[in-house]
């Protein structure tokens, strides 16, 4: 009889044992769990801080014309864009590498790794319409080559400015306006002044060069501008 309640006991011992042991296993594992998807955040928000910084340096210094002074060769404006398109260009390249490293992440829940996903996906969509506009006006300011932004022909009028860059330009902006909006970024409209004086001048006067542009010449290209 004694034999069987201490065989009973060692039995009862052992049970107790192997389940403490299996607890104290399984706690492990979700400690190292834990711990590893701590890591992968931690790694993904230093990507993050890094993005933000190249995006930051790139557009801070360049967004404004602060570094466009009026007696500046018109192809500066070009630069100025394009310094703007490639700052854009690799902070997408960033979020796309950021995007491929969260999908590795260990430990991590499916739905807040596809949640993270969608959200870079949109901004890198709105980076993709951006950097095209960009890209189009870089380059139609660019062909201006060296002409100064402020210079006048022997008559005193404006450098005469090319029809068709004044329309890409136009579509270009518009472009950017209309991501902008979708993006839920409020645009109000300027204060326009007041009149100009309406004689018989019109509106290619203002862009034409071959003479001074006369009054009136200036409400009648913004008129041009607001229907493209």
């Amino acid at each position: 009889m004694k034999r069987i309640t201490f065989c009973a006991l060692l039995m009862t011992l052992f049970l107790l044992l192997s389940c403490g042991s299996g607890q104290l296993q399984a706690e492990k594992l979700a400690a190292e769990s834990k711990n590893t998807f701590l890591d992968s955040l931690v790694k993904i928000g230093h990507g993050f801080y890094e993005i933000f910084g190249i995006f930051g340096n790139a557009i801070g210094d360049t967004f404004g014309f602060t570094a466009v002074k009026s007696g500046d060769r018109r192809s500066k404006v070009g630069e100025h864009f394009e310094t703007i398109g490639d700052g854009l260009t690799t902070t997408k390249n960033k979020l796309n590498e950021l995007s491929n490293k969260i999908s590795e992440a260990k430990n991590a829940n499916n739905s807040t790794i596809e949640a993270v996903k969608s959200a870079i996906k949109g901004a890198n969509d709105v980076f993709e319409k951006l950097i095209a506009a960009l890209t189009k006006l870089a380059g139609v300011v660019k062909e201006a080559g060296d002409t100064n932004i402020g210079d006048a022909n022997n008559a005193g009028a404006a450098v005469a400015a090319d029809k068709d860059g004044v329309d890409t330009i136009i579509k270009s902006v518009n472009a950017i306006i209309e991501v902008a909006k979708k993006s839920e970024v409020e645009i109000s409209s300027g204060d326009a002044g007041g009149p100009v004086n309406n004689d018989a001048g019109a509106a290619p006067d203002a862009l034409g060069g071959n003479a001074q542009a006369a009054a009136g010449s200036g409400p009648k290209l913004v008129d041009e501008v607001t229907k493209a």
